[in-house]
C-alpha cells in the first residue's frame, strides 16, 4: 500500500505467508476508512465491515469458510449496537442477541444446527443476569434458574429428557448452598444432603430410585468423606460399612453378602 507524509492512504493488501490474500483495507490519514474485507486461507470471504475514522461503523458480516454467513452485527463508533445474529455453517440460526455499548443485554436465544431450541439466557452489561432456561433436543426443559452478575443464584431445577427430576437446589453467588437433591445415574440412586460454599457438608443419604429404600448413608466435611459410611442392599441388609478420614478409608471395614 501507499503512504503520504508517513500516513497510510488508499487500499492496502495483506497476504498470508503462502501468498494467499488475507485482507484488503482502505485507509485515510493512517486510519481505516471505508470497506475492509478479510479472507479465509481458502480464498473465501471471512468478514466484511465498514470503518469511519478508524472505527467500525454500520453493518458487519462474518462468514464461515464454506461461504455461508456466520454472524451479522451493527456497529456505532466501534462498538456493537442493536441486534446480532449468529449462524451455523449449514445456514441455520445459532443465536439471536442484542448489544448496547458493546455489551450483550436482554434475552438471547440459542439453537442447535438442526434448528432445535437449546437455551434462553438473559444478559445485563455483558454478563448473564436474569432468567435462564436450557432445553433437551426433544424440546423438554433440561434445567432452569437465575443468574446475577454472571453467577447462578436462587433455586435451580433440572430434569432428564423424560421429565424426571435430575437435581434441585439453591445457589448463592455461583456456589451451591443448603439442601440439594440430585439423581446419580451411574448408581440409579437419588442423593440428598447439604452444600456449604459449593462443597458437600454434613450427612448425605442415597436412595434407590425405584423403591425409595436407603442405598447409602455418610458424612462429608468440607467436601471430603468423613466418619461412618454405610452401604445397603435392597431390602435393607448392610452391604459394607466403615470410616473415612479426609476422604481416605481408615480402620476396619466390614463387607457382607446379600443374606
Amino acid at each position: 500500500g501507499k503512504y503520504n507524509n508517513g500516513a497510510k492512504i488508499g487500499d492496502w493488501i495483506y497476504n498470508y505467508k503462502n501468498g494467499q490474500l488475507e485482507k484488503k483495507v482502505a485507509y485515510q490519514n493512517d486510519k481505516e476508512n471505508g470497506l475492509t474485507i478479510e479472507y479465509h486461507d481458502n480464498g473465501k470471504v471471512k468478514k466484511e465491515s465498514t470503518y469511519e475514522d478508524g472505527n467500525q461503523q454500520g453493518p458487519s458480516t462474518w462468514y464461515h469458510d464454506n461461504g455461508k454467513v456466520k454472524k451479522v452485527s451493527t456497529y456505532e463508533d466501534g462498538k456493537q449496537e442493536g441486534p446480532s445474529t449468529w449462524y451455523h455453517d449449514n445456514g441455520n440460526v445459532k443465536e439471536k442477541g442484542f448489544y448496547k455499548n458493546d455489551k450483550q443485554i436482554n434475552e438471547s436465544v440459542f439453537y442447535d444446527s438442526d434448528g432445535n431450541l437449546e437455551k434462553k439466557l438473559t444478559w445485563k452489561n455483558g454478563n448473564f443476569d436474569g432468567p435462564a432456561v436450557y432445553y433437551h433436543d426433544n424440546g423438554k426443559i433440561e434445567n432452569k434458574g437465575q443468574y446475577k452478575d454472571g453467577k447462578e443464584v436462587g433455586l435451580w431445577i433440572g430434569h432428564d429428557k423424560k421429565g424426571v427430576l435430575n437435581f434441585k437446589g439453591k445457589y448463592e453467588k455461583g456456589n451451591k448452598e443448603g439442601s440439594w437433591v440430585t439423581q446419580e445415574f451411574w448408581s440409579d440412586a437419588i442423593m440428598k444432603g447439604d452444600y456449604k460454599k459449593d462443597e458437600r457438608e454434613g450427612p448425605w443419604t442415597w436412595y434407590y430410585y425405584e423403591s425409595g429404600e436407603t442405598y447409602l448413608k455418610g458424612q462429608y466435611k468440607t467436601g471430603e468423606r468423613d466418619g461412618l459410611w454405610v452401604y445397603y442392599y435392597k431390602k435393607g441388609n448392610i452391604r459394607r460399612q466403615g470410616k473415612y478420614n479426609n476422604g481416605a478409608k481408615i480402620g476396619d471395614w466390614i463387607y457382607n453378602y446379600k443374606n
